[in-house]
Parts: structure tokens; C-alpha cells; sequence
């Protein structure tokens, strides 16, 4: 349990160094005057935005993979990993997210979808604004959880 431990801690360290990094960006918007370097601002919160949901996800795979002995297969793979993460099991483990935290992930995973789908042109600057805030949000909520968590698999 202890390597589990590890690697997920050290996952969580990345989420924070996302979320810092989307911190620094909304910071230099506040006086950003040139479009130019708006326009890169913005695009680097966007891909900083795909890899926190990327980085949880990750996350909820090692865990599920590592206690429940197997992850959800088919078309809806991330949004029946996700529910499996709010989900206890019996005499294995208790749910490892909160409803909340399932909630914000599962928008941010609508928009790493779409992210993935679309020419970064075609974002729309103030859904990522509004996103960076909520992403920011979600990784304090999702660290949280995490860590309570972890607490449970220390005593295991």
C-alpha cells in the first residue's frame, strides 16, 4: 500500500502545480494588455485545465485498478470511472470521491472532450476563464479527498 500511497501523493503534487500554474496565468491577465500574449495566457490555461482532469482521472484509475482488482471497460470508460469512484464497495473500500467533487469532474471532463475536439481557436476565452476558477476549485476538493482516503488505505 505504501508504493499506492506514494504515487498517488506525488499525483496530487502535480494537480497542485497545475492549478499554481493556472493561478500565475490569471494573475498576468489582470494587467495583460497585448492580445497577442492574452491569447497565449489563455491557451496555456486551457491546456493546463485538460491535464488536471487528465491528472484525476489518472489518479481514480490507479486506485480502482490497485483496490477493486479491475476498471470499468466500453464506450463510457470516464464516466464509469468516475461513478465507480463515488461508489463504496463492501468490505473493500468507502467511496474515494465526494458527490461534489464527481460533480465538478464530471464537467471538467465534458471540456477536456470537447479540448481534444476542437482547434485551440475556437476556444472561447471567457469558458475558460470561468473553468480556470472551477478547476482551481476542483483540485483543492479532489486533494482533499484524496488525502482522506489515503488515510483509509494507511490503516488497512
Amino acid at each position: 500500500m505504501e508504493a499506492l500511497i506514494a504515487d498517488i501523493k506525488a499525483d496530487v503534487a502535480y494537480l497542485q502545480k497545475e492549478k499554481n500554474s493556472i493561478k500565475r496565468k490569471l494573475h498576468r491577465l489582470e494587467t495583460e494588455k497585448d492580445y497577442e500574449n492574452i491569447d497565449s495566457h489563455i491557451k496555456a490555461i486551457a491546456g493546463s485545465l485538460h491535464s488536471i482532469y487528465t491528472g484525476c482521472e489518472n489518479v481514480l484509475e490507479r486506485i480502482i485498478h490497485a483496490i477493486d482488482g479491475d476498471i470499468p471497460l466500453g464506450r463510457d470508460y470516464h464516466s464509469l470511472l468516475l461513478r465507480r469512484a463515488i461508489t463504496s464497495i463492501e468490505n473493500v473500500r468507502p467511496q474515494i470521491i465526494t458527490i461534489e467533487t464527481y460533480t465538478k469532474l464530471d464537467e471538467m471532463r465534458a471540456y477536456r472532450h470537447k479540448f481534444r475536439n476542437i482547434y485551440l481557436y475556437c476556444i472561447v476565452p471567457n469558458r475558460i476563464l470561468e473553468l480556470a476558477n472551477e478547476g482551481m476549485v476542483l483540485v483543492d476538493r479532489f486533494a482533499d479527498d484524496i488525502n482522506s482516503f489515503c488515510i483509509f488505505l494507511e490503516k488497512k
